[in-house]
């Protein structure tokens, strides 16, 4: 009689470390710096996750993308938090005081597989900053890298966030929906926001301080994160094909969705990918590229 075993793991090719290297990024007097952490995957952050999109079923024992970010959350003495919730900038990230903060868009690379109870490791640094002057005044962007390693796997995640001077907001004008196949519509609230902030720890003002959103920072209402607006278009994707085939997912903010409107999600299959659109109040918030296993270089 002969004995099965199971499958070996398949090899995880190791993530590219030369950009700890690179001499830092200067901004004035300010240089950045390489931080590391340790952290746990906490298996209660991903049940609050998995409740939050209204999934089915049991957790996932091998976490979707952009799931990682319920690990690793901001830390911050209460008293150096600026007033706007979001800790002072000037240590890992440039000074910005007095400027807006906004998400600008993101790629996420991952391979094997990170699940809940993990120990995970965390490398960041500021990888770029870029200064431009446009409508809204001068902007700062500043590039972030973070390399998150577990014991099956590895996410590498390179940020784009924005600081701006306050200015009047400009929002686009509604646009029409392509035919995309598939669809859902989530309805955004506050109980909706003040969850994802509660899993990821953030603090900032706009997503759930109504008053301080519309009243300080001229927005009509609660801010949607712009990292909640890229899980739920990547947990349209992983309702429709396998989500451990997604090994790379990228996206960009277009404007700013609120909570005055349902959030409609989009998506289409292509080549290797999956396309995918964010809408709010009709106006295009948010586009994403979800690409697939089979067609990674």
């Amino acid at each position: 009689m002969s004995i099965e075993h199971p499958p070996a793991p398949e090899a995880v090719e190791e993530p590219d470390r030369s950009w700890l290297d690179e001499p830092p990024v200067v901004h004035g007097t300010w240089q950045s710096s390489v931080e590391r952490a340790d952290d746990v995957l906490s298996p209660a952050a991903v049940a609050n996750l998995h409740d939050l999109l209204d999934r089915a079923g049991d957790p996932p024992m091998a976490i979707p993308v952009m799931w990682h970010l319920a690990a690793f959350t901001p830390r911050s003495p209460q008293a150096e938090l600026s007033p706007d919730g979001h800790p002072r900038t000037g240590a890992f990230l440039p000074p910005m005081a007095g400027r807006q903060r906004m998400f600008a868009g993101s790629r996420v690379r991952r391979r094997g597989v990170l699940r809940p109870g993990d120990p995970l490791e965390r490398i960041s640094r500021v990888t770029s900053i870029d200064v431009k002057r446009g409508r809204a005044g001068e902007l700062v962007f500043v590039g972030v890298r973070q390399l998150l390693t577990g014991p099956r796997g590895w996410v590498c995640q390179d940020d784009t966030i924005v600081y701006r001077e306050p200015a009047p907001l400009r929002t686009p004008p509604p646009a029409a929906a392509e035919p995309d196949p598939w669809t859902r519509t989530r309805i955004i609230d506050a109980p909706l926001l003040f969850r994802y902030s509660a899993i990821t720890y953030n603090a900032h003002r706009i997503h759930y301080d109504r008053s301080y959103a519309c009243d300080v920072e001229g927005y009509p209402g609660l801010v949607v994160h712009g990292p909640l607006q890229a899980t739920l278009l990547a947990d349209l994707a992983g309702r429709h094909v396998p989500e451990d085939l997604i090994v790379d997912f990228s996206f960009r903010a277009t404007a700013p969705a609120f909570d005055t409107a349902d959030y409609e999600l989009t998506g289409r299959p292509t080549a290797g990918a999956v396309e995918l659109t964010g809408r709010s109040g009709g106006a295009v918030t948010m586009r994403a590229t979800a690409r697939l296993k089979e067609s990674r270089d």
